[in-house]
C-alpha cells in the first residue's frame, strides 16, 4: 500500500471518554455512511459501512488497538471527504474485503481513504468527522424540474406497499436507492423516471426505517424487481418494524461462535471465520410461508436462490435471540457482539 509523504499529522483525534478501541463521531448535522481499513495479520482488511447519525458514535475496531494507523472513509449526499488518496476496496453494500490490490478486476469499488494516527502506544482512540469532510458549495443551484407525474402503468405494473428502506448510493451513475418489501428487493434508479425530488429526501434515511411507497414495477425477477418510484414517505412504525429494528446488529451463534451475522436494515449478512457467505433479505411477519399464528415470524429470503427460510421469534432482548427453525423446531441461541 502507498502512503503519501504528507501523513495524517493534522488528524486530532477526541479525548477517549471511555470507549475501547477506534470510536468514529459525527459532530455534523447529517447522517454520515463510514468505512474504515486496517492491517490484520499481514492482510490489509476495508470494512463497512457504519451509519452515524448526528451527535453518535460508532465502535468499528473493538478492543485494545493493535495498530497505531487505521485507515477512514466517510461518505454523505452533498458532502465531499478530504481523502489522503489511499485506496481500498468498497462495495456498494455492506463488506469485509480482504487484500487492497486489484479492486475492479476483484469486482469490487475503489474508494479513497484518509490516515489516521492513533499514536505510538495508543490502546483506544477516537476521531471527529468534521475536520475532515465539507459540505459542497452549491453555486445558482436550482431545484430539480419536476416532469408532469407519469399515468400509473406507465412502466409497468402499477405498486403501492409498505416497505423498509435499506440505503442510497449516489457515488456512481446513475444514482440508485434500495427498499425491501415482501421479502424483495426494490431497486430505484436515479434515470430521470422516479420523482427527483425523492432522492434528496433519502440520503439520510436510516436503514430500516418503515415507509410507504408506489410506482410501477418495470421489471421483475425472482428475488428482485426495478420500481419507478412516483411517492414515497414514511409511515408510522408497527410491532414488526420494532421487532426488526431490535434485531439490528451483530451476532454469533452459542454453539459455533465463528457462525456470525449482521442485521442492516433488511439485510442479513452472513460470515463464517470472518469470511463473507451470503446475504439474505429478511423481514419480520406475523406469518411465514405455510406458518402463522403463534408469531412473529422471520422470513429470509436467499438471495441468490430465492429459497424462502421460516423461523418463529422464540425471545429477543439487547443481548440475545431465540429463533425456532421451521419445520424442524429445533431452537437457535445467538448472543450478541459487543
Amino acid at each position: 500500500m502507498k502512503v503519501t509523504a504528507s501523513v495524517m499529522a493534522t488528524l486530532i483525534g477526541l479525548p477517549s471518554m471511555g470507549m475501547a478501541g477506534l470510536e468514529i463521531c459525527n459532530d455534523t448535522e447529517t447522517r454520515k455512511t463510514v468505512a474504515i481499513g486496517y492491517k490484520d495479520d499481514g492482510n490489509w482488511v476495508s470494512e463497512g459501512w457504519w451509519n452515524i447519525q448526528p451527535d453518535d458514535c460508532v465502535t468499528p475496531i473493538k478492543g485494545v488497538l493493535k495498530s497505531r494507523y487505521y485507515y477512514m472513509l466517510a461518505k454523505s449526499k452533498g458532502w465531499t471527504f478530504a481523502d489522503d488518496n489511499i485506496a481500498f476496496c468498497t462495495t456498494p453494500e455492506a463488506f469485509t474485503i480482504i487484500g487492497d490490490e486489484s479492486c475492479e478486476d476483484r469486482g469490487y469499488d475503489k474508494g479513497l481513504f484518509r490516515q489516521i494516527d492513533t499514536g505510538k502506544t495508543a490502546e483506544e482512540f477516537s476521531v471527529a468527522l468534521a475536520p475532515y469532510i465539507r459540505r459542497d458549495k452549491v453555486e445558482d443551484a436550482k431545484s430539480p424540474t419536476k416532469a408532469p407525474e407519469p399515468k400509473a402503468g406507465t412502466y409497468g405494473e402499477p405498486y403501492t406497499n409498505a416497505a423498509t428502506f435499506q440505503h442510497c448510493d449516489f457515488d456512481i451513475e446513475p444514482g440508485y436507492c434500495v427498499f425491501y418489501a415482501d421479502g424483495f428487493r426494490l431497486l430505484v434508479s436515479d434515470d430521470g423516471r422516479s420523482d427527483p425530488y425523492a432522492f434528496p429526501l433519502l440520503a439520510d434515511i436510516a436503514p430500516g426505517t418503515p415507509m410507504q411507497i408506489s410506482g410501477d414495477l418495470a421489471a421483475i425477477h425472482d428475488s428482485t424487481a426495478e420500481l419507478v418510484l412516483y411517492d414515497v414517505d414514511t409511515r408510522p412504525w408497527t410491532d414488526n418494524d420494532r421487532m426488526l429494528d431490535q434485531l439490528q446488529g451483530y451476532w454469533y451463534a452459542v454453539t459455533d461462535s465463528a457462525d456470525q451475522f449482521n442485521i442492516l436494515g433488511s439485510e442479513r449478512i452472513g460470515y463464517y471465520d470472518g469470511n463473507y457467505s451470503g446475504t439474505d433479505a429478511i423481514s419480520v411477519q406475523d406469518w411465514c410461508d405455510r406458518f402463522s399464528g403463534d408469531g412473529p415470524y422471520l422470513s429470509s429470503r436467499d438471495q441468490e436462490t430465492g429459497d424462502i427460510y421460516c423461523y418463529q421469534i422464540w425471545y429477543v432482548d439487547a443481548l440475545e435471540l431465540q429463533l425456532m427453525y421451521l419445520p424442524r423446531g429445533n431452537v437457535l441461541e445467538y448472543r450478541k457482539l459487543d
